[in-house]
C-alpha cells in the first residue's frame, strides 16, 4: 500500500510539472458545460453495473478552479445522489468531495485535479483519512462534443469507462 501511494505521488508530481508548464495564459476551458452519460457506450469494468443516469457540469474559470457538480442514479429504484467539489488545477491540495455520491457510512473522499493539456485532465482521490482510492482520466474528443473517463483503482485494475456527451 505504501509503495502504491508513493508511486501515485511521483506520477502526480510529474503530471503537475507538465501541466503547470502548459497553463500559461488560461483560455476558455473546453470542458465547461453540461454533460450526460451515454449508457450504451459506457462500461463498468469492475464487474458492477453502470449508472442509469448521470449529469455532470463543469464551470472552469480563468483562475483554473474546476467547479464540478454531478447528479447520479445507480438504478431506477435508487435515489438520485449529488456531489460537488471546487478544485484548482495542478494545485497539490486535496479538497472535499461533498454531497451524497458516497455512502453515508464511508469516511468520505477528497480529490485533487491535474490538467495536462486542454483535452486531458485527471482526478486523484483519497479518503479523508488519507488512503489512496483511485485515479481517473478524462479525455475530451477532438470536436469537443464528448469525453471519456477511465478510472484505475490503486491496485492498477480498471474500475470504469464512461462516455459523456455534451448537453450544452
Amino acid at each position: 500500500m505504501q509503495r502504491t501511494l508513493g508511486c501515485l505521488v511521483v506520477v502526480l508530481a510529474a503530471a503537475v510539472a507538465v501541466g503547470s508548464s502548459q497553463l500559461g495564459g488560461q483560455e476558455h476551458d473546453p470542458f465547461n458545460g453540461t454533460w450526460e452519460l451515454n449508457i450504451e457506450k459506457t462500461k463498468e469494468l469492475s464487474g458492477g453495473t453502470s449508472p442509469v443516469h448521470e449529469i455532470i457540469s463543469f464551470e472552469i474559470g480563468d483562475d483554473g478552479v474546476q467547479h464540478y457538480r454531478v447528479e447520479i442514479q445507480s438504478s431506477e429504484d435508487e435515489p438520485l445522489r449529488e456531489g460537488w467539489y471546487d478544485s484548482k488545477y495542478n494545485e497539490a491540495k486535496f479538497v472535499p468531495y461533498n454531497g451524497t455520491v458516497y455512502p453515508p457510512d464511508s469516511v468520505g473522499m477528497e480529490v485533487m485535479t491535474v490538467k495536462v493539456d486542454r483535452r486531458t485532465h485527471y482526478r486523484i482521490a483519497r479518503t479523508r483519512d488519507g488512503e489512496a482510492q483511485y485515479v481517473m482520466m478524462r479525455r475530451l474528443s477532438e470536436d469537443g462534443q464528448s469525453y471519456i473517463s477511465a478510472g484505475l483503482r490503486i491496485d492498477g485494475s480498471p474500475g470504469l469507462y464512461r462516455w459523456m456527451e455534451r448537453v450544452n
